[in-house]
């Protein structure tokens, strides 16, 4: 029960900070929007913002962990706070910065999508931050969480693309994902499929390429 009363108060909190950081970016006064940033990890999180913006998004998590239990109410907080902080850096046009910062909150919420845990209102947002990173060259980690992400919302040919991009270079651990990816498809009912831009036939197209480039991946 108490830990119960801990989180809703933390949420409103949370719902109270954010109200008032998107009415400073909403008038555009970014410095302030930036201390109420800084404010809301520190009131929220515990964490001074700087030390959030210098690590990288696995060391976040394992700062948000206590006995490898992750706190997946403060990850969601971490994570649209380095949105907000990226939004002021692509307007601000000091672009590498805002590529950084939307970077980590993508690796944060991709956490959290791929751990099940209800982030709906925010799929705005993760919409928005994968529109920017998909401007510019990313990394083979990065297109690997993207692949998962467009499995998720159901955009499953863009996620096949990625897929073979990383077969083709070999990625760790990729023919078993992509096995896994063509077996969790076939499932699927044939109007999500058109929907993905996939179909059957295709799916067992490519999952018969992986198997003959990766003979140890299992037939279904």
């Amino acid at each position: 029960m108490e830990e119960k009363d801990y989180i809703m108060r933390m949420i409103r909190q949370f719902f109270a900070a954010l109200a008032s950081i998107l009415f400073y970016k909403k008038i555009q006064s970014y410095e302030q929007e930036q201390r109420e940033i800084e404010n809301a990890s520190k009131s929220l999180l515990g964490l001074d913002f700087d030390l959030i913006k210098s690590l990288e998004a696995e060391n976040i998590i394992e700062k948000l962990s206590h006995n490898n239990d992750i706190d997946y109410d403060k990850l969601l907080i971490t994570g649209r706070l380095l949105f907000e902080y990226a939004e002021i850096h692509k307007i601000n046009q000091t672009i590498p910065l805002a590529f950084e910062f939307y970077s980590k909150s993508f690796k944060l919420y991709m956490k959290l999508l791929m751990s099940d845990y209800e982030i709906q209102k925010d799929m705005d947002v993760l919409d928005d931050i994968v529109i920017f990173l998909n401007e510019y060259e990313l990394n083979n980690d990065t297109k690997f969480l993207l692949s998962i992400y467009y499995e998720k919302i159901g955009k499953f040919a863009k996620a096949e693309d990625l897929i073979y991009e990383l077969v083709e270079k070999n990625y760790d651990s990729i023919f078993k994902h992509a096995q896994d990816f063509y077996l969790r498809l076939m499932s699927k009912q044939d109007e999500a499929l058109i929907k993905g831009d996939l179909s059957k036939d295709e799916l067992q197209e490519g999952l018969n390429y992986i198997k003959k480039i990766y003979p140890t991946t299992a037939t279904i």
